[in-house]
């Protein structure tokens, strides 16, 4: 009630618009009008420097809202909760990094491995053979904005750690020293055989033509990626890289564990950096205007508990339309489909088609249809 009639107050006082940087220097603002009075995130409580969610139904409405969000508002909504997303310490570490200044393939190396938590880098096959990207961590996973510097935060009575190797830890809320315990790990290990932790990896990949359920495409497409470099400035490239994958969550005490699909696009525009022939890409936070459209289609089967059996089913997203300006080169989309696991259930989904029509203010078009079933 406090937080409504806070948020309610706040409503007399907030900006029409704002940027980035008003809120990074302003951290008394009121919030935004996308954060007021938003029924899921007021919802959400704080916890030790977590977020918490009530229940998974509601992590997955809130990751949803808060991943849309445009930086001011995303900024508006963490200073209103006093909380800062890992999201945001990354993002402020890499726009702070002159890319420029490194001399020698041996220097970017060190760089990078001297602060690995901060980046995820990746060689890519490119115009001049293997070539180095350098993006900031979990560039493409809308958790990073719910997470703390810990990559933690609640669900219900779960608390979650995400750490390197795509490995999730899950602890009760009620187990402070375990908790303790997980915040302060440096490695996933130590609690892979101890029965107070449970550790799995949340992106499950079902590659079986058959799994006696519903049949499969002969190959499932997980993940492509489209590259388009410059033809008037051969020092910048635009990325689309669209990825479908089942995700899952356990949970400590609860025997209902949830499985959701997930479809999601991100686009990247790098610049290039050379030294001495050592060749590697950047983004900088430099305003790029993309417009245009993207359809994506998928196949895949789930449980459908009311009906007792499993379907194949198409997903035809609407197309998304793009009109928008976008500071930091990034844009992410996400389409969940929650439902339980119900004995030893095992959903897949897969691309099918994928369809830009982008344009792009570097001057790089994406005007393709690829149909992969």
């Amino acid at each position: 009630m406090q937080k409504s009639i806070l948020l309610g107050l706040a409503v007399l006082f907030a900006l029409i618009s704002c940027n980035k940087k008003d809120v990074l220097n302003d951290n008394t603002r009121p919030p935004t009008q996308k954060v007021l009075g938003n029924a899921i995130l007021d919802k959400i409580t704080t916890y030790d420097d977590m977020l918490v969610f009530s229940s998974f139904d509601h992590f997955i409405e809130a990751l949803e809202v808060i991943s849309d969000m445009e930086d001011c508002d995303r900024l508006s909504f963490e200073n209103y909760f006093k909380f800062t997303s890992f999201g945001s310490i990354v993002d402020n570490f890499y726009d702070n990094i002159d890319f420029e200044i490194f001399q020698s393939e041996q220097e970017v190396a060190d760089f990078i491995t001297r602060y690995s938590y901060m980046f995820d880098s990746e060689l890519i096959k490119g115009e001049e053979g293997m070539e180095l990207s350098i993006l900031p961590a979990m560039f493409s996973e809308p958790e990073r904005w719910i997470m703390n510097n810990n990559k933690m935060y609640i669900v219900g009575n779960d608390v979650y750690r995400y750490f390197p190797e795509d490995t999730m830890v899950v602890v009760a809320l009620n187990k402070t020293e375990n908790i303790n315990d997980l915040a302060n790990a440096k490695d996933w290990k130590p609690f892979e055989k101890n029965e107070n932790f449970i550790c799995y990896k949340p992106v499950v990949i079902y590659d079986s033509a058959q799994d006696g359920y519903c049949d499969k495409p002969s190959k499932l497409i997980h993940k492509q990626e489209f590259t388009q470099y410059g033809t008037t400035d051969s020092k910048n490239r635009s990325r689309l890289i669209v990825e479908a994958n089942i995700k899952q969550h356990f949970s400590f005490y609860s025997s209902s564990n949830y499985w959701y699909s997930r479809l999601q696009y991100t686009m990247v525009n790098e610049y290039k950096s050379r030294w001495l022939g050592f060749l590697w890409w950047y983004y900088k936070n430099v305003e790029k205007k993309v417009v245009g459209t993207l359809f994506v289609q998928t196949v895949g089967c789930r449980y459908i508990i009311t009906n007792g059996g499993y379907y194949e089913l198409f997903f035809k997203y609407p197309t998304w339309n793009f009109n928008h300006s976008f500071k930091k080169e990034s844009n992410h989309f996400d389409e969940t489909i929650n439902y339980l696991n119900d004995g030893g259930a095992k959903p897949w989904i897969s691309i099918t088609i994928v369809k830009p029509n982008l344009s792009i203010s570097n001057g790089i078009t994406m005007n393709f249809e690829k149909v992969y079933y």
